[in-house]
C-alpha cells in the first residue's frame, strides 16, 4: 500500500441503462430503483435527485424501491467500490452511484421525449420538461409523464446518451429537494426488519452463552413451554432456541428457560489481558506499512524528542434497532427478508452453510434502523442462526429470529471495533519543524479471516482499516515511518462507522498537537507547514479555521469555568474534513461540549441539506465514541449490554453544529463518516487548550470527571423487561 497519487475523485462510467433503474408509472410516479439499503443515511432521496434531475420530475413525483437482491442482478446493481458485488457500507452509496443514476435518467429523458413527441404529435427538438411534463413550443400543448409512461418504458433503449451539464442542474447542489422517506417515517408507515411479517410465520429468540467458545450443557424447558403462544423449544450450536408465535412469548420464554453452558473451553480474557497485550507490543517494531528516509536516525539526531501513546477501547456499533431477520426454507431455495448490507458476502456464507448455489438465495431488502456496520456480518451471522434453528424444526414456515438489545451487545453475538494503541515519536529540530517521525499501531485486524480480507489485508497482513488515514495521511513528513503490530484477539472484529479512520485520526491529530504545543506555534499554522496547496484537506483546514473564528479569543464562559478551543483535520472515505470544537469545563472537571463548526470536502454534492444533517447525524455518533462509548471484558463476558451501560450522546450533550462545504467541480464521494474522524480529536485539542491536560484515552476523560448522571429512570425503560413491565409495550 503507498500514499495516495492523487486526491481527484474517480468518477466511475457506466452504460444507459433506464429500464433497470427507473420505471414511470401511469399514475405520474417515477420509482427509483435503489441499489443501496437506506439505513438513515439518505441514499435512496440521492438517487431519486439524479434521477430527477436528469428527466426534470418534481420531487413530489419521486419514489423509491430496492433493487432485488440476488445473484443475477449483481451485475447491475453491484458496487464498483465493492468489487462489483451488491453492498452498501463505507460511504460508497453515491460515489459509486453517481453515472449510474444519471446516465440511467438521461437515457429515460431521451424515451420520455420520443414518447412525447409521437403522443403530441410534435417536433422533438421543439419539446422541453419542467417538474414531470413535457410541453411543445409550437403548439403550446402538453403532457405529464403518467399518461405516457407505458408508451414511454416501451421506447428502444437509447445508444447516444450524455448527462446534464453540471450548470444545468435544477436540484443536485441546491437545497430544493425534500427527503423521500420523511413522510412515511413521520407517519409510521416505514416498515422496518422489526416490523416485518410474511403469512405463517414463527418467531424464534436464542438463549445464548455469554463467552464466546461456550457450549448448552443442558437445558430445562419445562416452565418455557406453559408460558403461551410459546411452540417449541430446540437447541442448536449457537445456544438454545424459544419458538412461538410472537416475541413477547419468546421473551418471556426465555426468561424462564433454564440452560447450563460449558465454558470449559471459552473464552475467558479481560480488557486488562487486551491490554496488556497490545501495549506490550509498542516498545517492538511491527510490519512496516509505509517507510520514507530514515525515521530513527532522524529522530536520533533531533534537537527534541516528543513521544505519546494513546489508546481507543473496544466499542460496538449500538443502532437503534437490534438485528432481526426472516428466512424460509423450501427445496432448493432459501428465501430472506430484513437487511444485508452486504449480500455479496452474505450470499456465499448462506450458500456454504445451506449447500446451495448462491443463484438460489433471494432477500427482501428493507430499510433499517441505524447500522453503521452492524447489519454487515461478516458471516452472515443472524441469517445463518435461523436457517440453523428452521432445521432443527425440521419446517418449511418462515422463521423470524428477533435480537433484544442485550443479545445485541453479548460478546457471543457482536462484531466490535477492536481497541488500538498508538505510540509515536517525533524530532523537532531548533525551530520546531519535524525532521522524523515514528508512529507504532498495535491492534487486532478487523478483517482478517472474513471475505472483505481479500483486497483490504496485503501480502504482508496488513488491514488497511488499521492503518488508515496514516498510510495516507496528507501531511508531508519528512522521514516518516508507520509500522503495525496485528496480535489475534479471540473477540470477533469488524468496522464499525468511521472504520480505521477513528483511531488514527484521532491519535494522529492529537500528536500533532502535542508537536505544535512543543513548538511553540498555533495549532492552524503548524498544520499549514505540512499541507501543501494541492492537499484538498488545506481547504478544509482553512475553511473550518475562518467560520470558527479561530484568530479571535473565545468569550468566558459562567463564573469557575475554563473554555477551549481545539482543531483537526483528517482524510476519510475519500474526502477530506476538518472541525473545531468548542469546550466548557466546569470546577469539577466535568465538561460541555458547546459547538463543533465542520469543513467538508466530498465533491459534488447531491443534496445539501442532506448533507448538513449527516454532519449533524456524524457529530452525533462521534460524540458518542469519543465521550461515553466502551465495551469491557471481564473473564470474557461483555460489561456493557444496555444503553444505560453503553452511554449515548443524548439532546443535553449534543453540541450546536455548524457545517460549511469547501465548492469542488470533483465527482461526489464520501460524506456521512469523513467528519466524525475530525471530530474527536478537536474535542481532545480544546480540553488540552481550556485545562492544560492532555486526554490521550478514549473516552476522553479529564482526571476526576465525576461520572454523568440522569440514566437512573431511561434505564427503566432500556430493556424489553422494563418496557414492558412500566406499560410501554
Amino acid at each position: 500500500m503507498a500514499m495516495e497519487e492523487t486526491q481527484n475523485t474517480i468518477i466511475f462510467p457506466h452504460e444507459s441503462l433506464p429500464t433497470m433503474y427507473i420505471r414511470l408509472n401511469t399514475d405520474n410516479t417515477v420509482t427509483v430503483i435503489s441499489k443501496t439499503i437506506e439505513m438513515g443515511q439518505g441514499i435512496h432521496t440521492g438517487h431519486a435527485t439524479m434521477v430527477a434531475d436528469e428527466i426534470d420530475a418534481a420531487p413530489e413525483q419521486m419514489r423509491v424501491e430496492m433493487a432485488p437482491s440476488e445473484a443475477g442482478f449483481q451485475a447491475i446493481y453491484g458496487n464498483v467500490l465493492m468489487g462489483g458485488m451488491q453492498g452498501t457500507g463505507g460511504n460508497t452509496g453515491t460515489q459509486s452511484s453517481y453515472m449510474m443514476y444519471r446516465m440511467a435518467g438521461a437515457g429515460m429523458r431521451q424515451m420520455i421525449l420520443n414518447a412525447a413527441a409521437a403522443y403530441l404529435q410534435a417536433d422533438k427538438a421543439n419539446l422541453s420538461i419542467k417538474a414531470g411534463v413535457v410541453t411543445d413550443s409550437a403548439s403550446g400543448k402538453s403532457v405529464n409523464f403518467g399518461t405516457i409512461a407505458t408508451h414511454a418504458m416501451a421506447q428502444p433503449i437509447p445508444t447516444d446518451v450524455k448527462p446534464k451539464d453540471p450548470k444545468d442542474f435544477t436540484y443536485m447542489g441546491k437545497a430544493k429537494f425534500p427527503r423521500v422517506d420523511t413522510d412515511d417515517k413521520i407517519h409510521g408507515r416505514e416498515t422496518y426488519p422489526q416490523d416485518l411479517k410474511v403469512p405463517g410465520m414463527l418467531v424464534a429468540m436464542l438463549a445464548r452463552p455469554k463467552k464466546l467458545g461456550g457450549k448448552v450443557a443442558s437445558f430445562d424447558a419445562t416452565e418455557t413451554l406453559k408460558v403461551p403462544g410459546v411452540t417449541n423449544v430446540v437447541q442448536i450450536e449457537d445456544g438454545v432456541a424459544v419458538i412461538g408465535t410472537g416475541f413477547w412469548p419468546c421473551y418471556s420464554g426465555r426468561e424462564k428457560l433454564k440452560v447450563e453452558f460449558d465454558y470449559s473451553n471459552a473464552v475467558r480474557m479481560s480488557s486488562a489481558d487486551i491490554n496488556n497485550t497490545l501495549t506490550g507490543l509498542l516498545d517492538q517494531p511491527g510490519t512496516v506499512a509505509l517507510q520514507t528516509g530514515d525515521a530513527d536516525a532522524a529522530i536520533k539526531g533531533a534537537s527534541k524528542i516528543v513521544e505519546a501513546t494513546y489508546s481507543v477501547p473496544f466499542q460496538a456499533h449500538a443502532p437503534m434497532e437490534t438485528v432481526s431477520c426472516i428466512v424460509q426454507l423450501t427445496p432448493g431455495k432459501v428465501e430472506m427478508w430484513g437487511a444485508s448490507q452486504v449480500f455479496g458476502f452474505d450470499s456465499i456464507n448462506i450458500a456454504q452453510e445451506c449447500q446451495l448455489p448462491p443463484d438460489n438465495i433471494v432477500v427482501h431488502q428493507h430499510s433499517v434502523g441505524g447500522s453503521f456496520g452492524r447489519w454487515y456480518g461478516p458471516y452472515a451471522t443472524p441469517w445463518i442462526e435461523t436457517i440453523r434453528i428452521i432445521k432443527a424444526l425440521g419446517t418449511d414456515k418462515p422463521v423470524k429470529l428477533f435480537l433484544s438489545r442485550e443479545d445485541d451487545l453479548l460478546a457471543t453475538t457482536c462484531f466490535y471495533r477492536p481497541g488500538y494503541f498508538h505510540k509515536f515519536w517525533a524530532g523537532l529540530d531548533d525551530n520546531g519543524n519535524i525532521v522524523g517521525f515514528k508512529h507504532r499501531i498495535s491492534g487486532q485486524s478487523m478483517l482478517a479471516g472474513t471475505l472483505m480480507a481479500h483486497g483490504m489485508v496485503d501480502e504482508k497482513g496488513i488491514d488497511f482499516m488499521s492503518v488508515e488515514s496514516s498510510i495516507n495521511i496528507a501531511y508531508q513528513y519528512p522521514n516518516y515511518v508507520v509500522d503495525l503490530h496485528s496480535p489475534v484477539i479471540p473477540f470477533r472484529a469488524s468496522p464499525t462507522r468511521f472504520g480505521g479512520t477513528l483511531h488514527n485520526g484521532f491519535s494522529n491529530e492529537v500528536f500533532i498537537d502535542e508537536l505544535a504545543t512543543a513548538a511553540g506555534v498555533d495549532p492552524v499554522e503548524y498544520r499549514l507547514r505540512y499541507l501543501s496547496d494541492d492537499k484538498r484537506e488545506k481547504g478544509c483546514l482553512k475553511l473550518a479555521a475562518e467560520k470558527s473564528n479561530w484568530s479571535t479569543p473565545l468569550s468566558d464562559g459562567p463564573a469557575g469555568t475554563k473554555r477551549g478551543r481545539g482543531i483537526a483535520v483528517t482524510t476519510s472515505h475519500r474526502s477530506y474534513s476538518a472541525c473545531v470544537a468548542e469546550v466548557t469545563v466546569f470546577p469539577d472537571n466535568s465538561y460541555k461540549i458547546d459547538k463543533c463548526v465542520v469543513a467538508l470536502d466530498c465533491g459534488q454534492i447531491i443534496n445539501p441539506d442532506n448533507l448538513h444533517s449527516q454532519m449533524e447525524g456524524s457529530i452525533g455518533f462521534a460524540t458518542s465514541l469519543g465521550c461515553y462509548n466502551e465495551i469491557t471484558f471481564e473473564d470474557g463476558e461483555s460489561q456493557q449490554v444496555y444503553y444505560s451501560e453503553y452511554g449515548l450522546v443524548r439532546m443535553h450533550t449534543m453540541p450546536k453544529v455548524e457545517s460549511y462545504f469547501v465548492e469542488s467541480e470533483q465527482g461526489p464521494s464520501g460524506a456521512g463518516e469523513t467528519i466524525g474522524s475530525s471530530v474527536i480529536p478537536a474535542i481532545a485539542n480544546a480540553l488540552f487548550n481550556a485545562t492544560g491536560t492532555r486526554v490521550r484515552d478514549l473516552p476522553l476523560r479529564l482526571p476526576n470527571q465525576p461520572a454523568e448522571e440522569g440514566w437512573e429512570m431511561p434505564a427503566k425503560l432500556n430493556t424489553f423487561k422494563g418496557a414492558k413491565q412500566s406499560g410501554m409495550a
